[in-house]
């Protein structure tokens, strides 16, 4: 009796140890997800460095337009435009 449950503890602890197997996550899976995960934390930061011009660059346009509006109004007061 004790043989038939030795051989049964066996065979479920041998289908645990395969499902755990199938299921794991190797060093070179991992590997891959790192470098996936690598390439994405580039591109992001690429993306925040160029947010970041064009915030820089599009506030530049935005006071040259302030500045060019100002002086326009200026021009047509001068010629009596109004």
């Amino acid at each position: 009796m004790d043989e038939d449950r030795v051989i049964k503890m066996l065979l479920d602890h041998e289908g645990r140890l395969e499902r755990i197997e199938h299921n794991m996550v190797t060093k070179k899976d991992h590997d891959e997800v790192m470098q996936a995960l690598d390439v994405l934390i580039k591109r992001s930061e690429t993306k925040d460095q160029e947010v970041t011009l064009h915030s820089y660059r599009m506030r530049e346009l935005t006071d040259t337009v302030e500045e060019h509006s100002h002086e326009i109004k200026k021009i047509k007061e001068k010629v009596g435009m109004r």
